[in-house]
């Protein structure tokens, strides 16, 4: 799950993460990028360790503006 620093709407989310992570480069596979209702955006993955490549790369060219969590 991502989620805004600064309470920006799921649809700006999905744009810097479009704008800023390439999955492709990084070798993840994203099934789907869901908005919920309280502002988070779910990204799900095939594999536990597609997360753990995904949520680093995330946090280092996006950390300044959003926050992952990974339940």
């Amino acid at each position: 799950m991502v989620k805004s620093k600064s309470d920006q709407s799921p649809e700006t989310i999905r744009s810097i993460l479009k704008s800023k992570i390439n999955p492709a480069d990084i070798k993840v596979g994203i099934k789907s990028l869901k908005s919920l209702r309280d502002g988070r955006v779910l990204i799900e993955v095939g594999s536990a360790d597609e997360t753990n490549l995904l949520s680093p790369n995330i946090n280092g060219k996006c950390g300044e503006v959003l926050e992952v969590n990974v339940p």
